[in-house]
C-alpha cells in the first residue's frame, strides 16, 4: 500500500537525519565550536539525503540539542521547493551514552510547526524518490534509537495523489505523541488530526505494527467528520449521511481490511440526527463493506441492521433488517427520494439475498392528512422470494371506504399490483375543498424504483355535479408516469371510453387524456348550468382530447389545452340566449326561433385555457341552419359571427308581406342568409347585431 510505504520512507529519512545529527553532536562536544557545527550538519545532511538542507540555528546542552529553522528542499520541486521543514526541532538524549558507548539514544524528539509536503508524479511520491536515493550502503559508527516523538502544530500536505488516494488530497493539521515500542511497533496517543477542507477532526489512539505486515489497532474519536468526500471512492453514490460524530472502538486496519464498532450520531441531508451503534468491516481486497448489528434511531423511527453488505460501487448485495418501527412522516427528513405527505407507521422486518426479498411488513398509514386523500390504510404483507400473494387491505379514500388488493408475483419485486374497488365515491366529499383543484406549492417529482399497476373500479362516482356509473380503468405507474387504459363509464345517459396519462416526473405535473363518448343526452349535460337547463336536447357522440399542467397558484381549467369534436342527432334548441339574440332583430320570426329542431348538430372547438376557438359549429335541418364562427370564454363572453340560414318553406306562413320584402336582400338561391355579430355575453340579446 502506498500509505504504508509513505510511513516507512518518512521514518527512514527521519532516522537517517537524526543519525547525522547524532554524529554532529558528538563531534561538536569533542572538536567543534557551535559556529562551525551548523556548516558540518548541513553538509552531512545534504550528502546523505542528496537534497539541499538548511539549519538556521543550533543550541545544545548536556541534556540535548535544539535545531531551529530546519528545511529540507525537494530536489525536483514539482509541487513547491520545500520537502519538509520545522520551526524548532528538539532532541533530548544521553550525552554519557553517546560519548562512552557511541549510542545515540534519543529519549524524546519534539517538532514544532513541522511541515511535510508529499507530492505525487506518475504515481510516485517525492518522499519515495528521496528515500530511494539515500546512501543505504554507508553505516554509521554510532547506533541511533528513538523512544518518543511529539508533533505540535504539524501540517502534512498531500498533492496529486493517484486515483485510489485522490479523496485524501489536501492539507492535514496534526498534534500527536508517538512512542516507539518493541517489535517495530509505534503507538500514537494524545493525537488530533484536522482533516482537509473542514471535513472534521479525528482523534486516534492506535498502535502501528510494521513487522510481518502492516496493522493498526486501537480506537479513535470522530468530530463532525464529513462523509461526502468518502462517497467519491464509489460510483454515483448519493447517500443521505452528511457527517458523523462518535467513537470507533475495536479498530483494526490491515492491508486487507478495516473493521471496528461505531457509536455515534450522523447528520442526515435534512439536518436531522441519526443515532447509530454497531459494527462495520471493509474488505479492501473484495471491495465490499459489511455493516453488522447496527442499532439505528432517527427521531421516532428505529430499526436494527443485522447484516448489510454492499460493494464499493454502491450495489447492495444482501441485507437483513429487523425491528422496523418507522414513522412515514419522518422519511422525507431523512431521504429526499421519499414522497412528502405520507404519515402513519410501518413495522416489521425485511431481508434481501441473492436478488430476492423476504419479510413481513405491516402498515397503518395515510397520505395528505390535511385533505385526507388516503387514511386508515391497513394491511399485512408477507413477502417470500420477492413474491407477495394477493393480500386484501382496507382504506378510506377521501373519507370513503375502499377495498384494496396488493400483490407482486413477478418474482423480481419490481412490479406491484394494486387493485382498488369502491361502491360509491363522491368528490368533493363533505368538508372537502372545492372540486376544481388549484396548484399548490411545487413538490419534488415522483420517481419510484418499481412499477405499480392494477385496476380501479367504482359502482358510482359523483364529481361535483357530474354523476358516473360503472366506472372502470386499468393503470400503470412507472418512471413517474401514470398511464390509464381502458377507461370506461356511463354518464349523462351515454357511455365514455378512452385513455389518459399523468406525468409526475416533471416539476409541474402534466395530465393528458383522450376520451370518446356516445349516446350522451345533451339535456342531461345542460342541467349542469342554469343557462342551458331544459334548453338543449339531443343525443351526442364525439371525442375530447385535452391536456393541462398543475402549476402553483393556477386554476387547472386555466391551463387546459386541447380539442373537442362532437355531433348531435335530433337536436333541439329551446329559448337559448342565441335564439333570443336573433329574435331581437327578427321580431316576425321570434316565435319560430324560440323552438328549433335540427337533424344534426356538429361542433369542432379548440380549447386554450379560458378561451374556446370555434373551428366549426353548425346546426342543420331541412329548412333552417345556424353557422357559428369566432371564440368565447368559459364565462360565455365572446366575439362571434353567426349566420342564420333558412328556406322559403321556413317563412311561408309569415303574415306580413313587408317582412318578406325586407328579407329578400339576404336571399341566395333557395336560402336566406342573415349574418350577425356578437361581442360580449352571448346569452345577452342586446349584444347581437345584424350585419346589413
Amino acid at each position: 500500500m502506498k500509505s504504508v510505504r509513505i510511513v516507512k520512507y518518512a521514518l527512514l529519512a527521519l532516522t537517517l537525519l537524526l543519525a547525522i545529527s547524532a554524529t554532529g553532536i558528538f563531534l561538536v562536544y569533542r572538536f567543534y565550536p557551535r559556529e562551525n557545527m551548523l556548516v558540518l550538519l548541513n553538509a552531512k545532511a545534504e550528502e546523505a539525503l542528496k537534497c539541499k538542507v538548511r539549519i538556521e540555528g543550533l543550541d545544545y546542552s548536556l541534556r540535548g540539542i535544539v535545531l531551529r529553522g530546519v528545511t529540507v528542499y525537494d530536489p525536483e520541486g514539482h509541487c513547491g521547493e520545500v520537502l519538509v521543514s520545522a520551526e524548532r526541532l528538539s532532541l533530548r538524549f544521553s550525552l554519557f551514552r553517546l560519548a562512552l558507548y557511541r549510542r545515540f539514544d534519543l529519549n524524546h524528539v519534539s517538532a514544532e510547526k513541522l511541515f511535510l509536503n508529499i507530492c505525487f508524479k506518475d504515481g510516485v511520491s517525492n518522499l519515495e524518490r528521496v528515500a530511494r536515493g539515500l546512501k543505504s550502503d554507508e553505516t554509521s559508527s554510532i547506533t541511533t534509537t528513538i523512544e518518543s516523538i511529539a508533533l505540535e502544530n504539524a501540517r502534512i500536505s498531500l498533492k496529486n495523489p493517484p486515483r485510489k488516494l485522490k479523496p485524501l488530497e489536501g492539507e492535514y493539521g496534526i498534534d500527536a505523541s508517538l512512542e516507539f515500542l518493541e517489535k517495530n511497533r509505534l503507538r500514537f496517543y494524545d493525537c488530533s488530526i484536522v482533516l482537509p477542507a473542514g471535513r472534521g477532526i479525528v482523534k486516534p489512539a492506535v498502535t502501528l505494527a510494521l513487522d510481518g505486515g502492516f496493522e493498526i489497532t486501537g480506537e479513535t474519536g470522530l468530530t463532525q467528520c464529513s462523509l461526502l468526500w468518502v462517497y467519491t471512492w464509489g460510483k454515483n453514490l448519493s447517500l443521505p449521511f452528511l457527517d458523523v460524530t462518535g467513537r470507533v472502538t475495536g479498530l483494526k486496519i490491515t492491508e486487507a481490511a478495516v473493521e471496528g464498532s461505531l457509536k455515534g450520531v450522523s447528520t442526515l441531508a435534512g439536518g436531522k440526527p441519526l443515532e447509530v451503534n454497531g459494527g462495520c468491516r471493509v474488505d479492501i481486497a473484495g471491495e465490499t463493506v459489511s455493516l453488522l448489528n447496527i442499532e439505528a434511531r432517527f427521531l421516532s423511527t428505529s430499526l436494527v441492521v443485522n447484516d448489510f453488505l454492499f460493494n464499493f460501487s454502491g450495489d447492495v448485495l444482501r441485507f437483513k433488517i429487523g425491528g422496523i418501527d418507522a414513522r412515514l412522516a419522518e422519511l422525507p427528513l431523512a431521504l429526499k427520494q421519499a414522497p412528502a405527505g405520507l404519515y402513519g407507521t410501518v413495522r416489521g422486518e425485511l431481508a434481501f439475498s441473492q436478488g430476492r426479498y423476504s419479510g413481513v411488513i405491516e402498515t397503518d398509514a395515510g397520505y395528505d392528512p390535511r385533505r385526507r386523500i388516503v387514511r386508515d390504510l391497513k394491511f399485512r404483507a408477507v413477502i417470500a422470494n420477492s413474491v407477495i400473494e394477493p393480500t386484501p387491505a382496507t382504506l378510506l379514500l377521501y373519507d370513503q371506504p375502499a377495498e384494496l388488493v396488493v400483490s407482486s408475483t413477478d418474482g423480481n419485486f419490481r412490479k406491484i399490483n394494486l387493485n382498488v374497488n369502491m361502491r360509491e365515491f363522491v368528490y368533493p366529499a363533505q368538508g372537502q375543498e372545492d372540486a376544481v383543484p388549484r396548484g399548490t406549492d411545487e413538490t419534488p417529482p415522483i420517481r419510484l424504483p418499481l412499477e405499480i399497476q392494477g385496476h380501479i373500479g367504482a359502482d358510482s362516482v359523483q364529481v361535483d355535479k357530474v354523476a358516473l356509473t360503472k366506472c372502470s380503468l386499468d393503470y400503470l405507474f412507472t418512471a413517474g408516469k401514470l398511464v390509464a387504459e381502458n377507461i370506461s363509464a356511463q354518464m349523462f345517459g351515454g357511455e365514455i371510453k378512452g385513455k389518459g396519462g399523468l406525468d409526475l416526473s416533471m416539476d409541474k405535473p402534466y395530465v393528458h387524456f383522450n376520451v370518446g363518448f356516445s349516446g350522451v343526452k345533451t339535456q342531461n349535460v345542460g342541467r349542469l348550468t342554469e343557462n342551458f337547463r331544459d334548453r338543449v336536447f339531443g343525443t351526442a357522440s364525439g371525442s375530447v382530447d385535452l391536456a393541462f399542467s398543475v402549476q402553483p397558484g393556477v386554476q387547472v381549467l386555466d391551463s387546459v389545452m386541447g380539442k373537442i369534436e362532437f355531433s348531435i342527432d335530433r337536436g333541439k334548441l329551446v329559448n337559448t340566449g342565441i335564439q333570443n339574440g336573433l329574435g331581437v332583430w327578427l321580431e316576425e320570426l321570434k316565435y319560430k326561433l324560440t323552438d328549433l329542431e335540427f337533424n344534426k348538430v356538429y361542433g369542432n372547438l379548440t380549447l386554450s385555457g379560458k378561451s374556446y376557438q370555434i373551428n366549426s359549429f353548425m346546426f342543420n335541418s331541412q329548412d333552417v341552419r345556424i353557422k357559428m364562427d369566432g371564440s368565447f370564454t368559459r364565462e360565455l363572453e365572446g366575439d362571434m359571427k353567426i349566420d342564420l340560414e333558412f328556406t322559403t318553406t321556413f317563412i311561408q306562413d309569415l303574415p306580413n308581406p313587408a317582412t318578406l320584402a325586407l328579407l329578400s336582400k339576404y336571399k341566395r338561391d333557395r336560402w336566406y342568409v342573415i349574418p350577425f355579430q356578437v361581442k360580449g355575453s352571448i346569452i345577452e340579446p342586446k349584444n347581437y347585431v345584424r350585419i346589413f
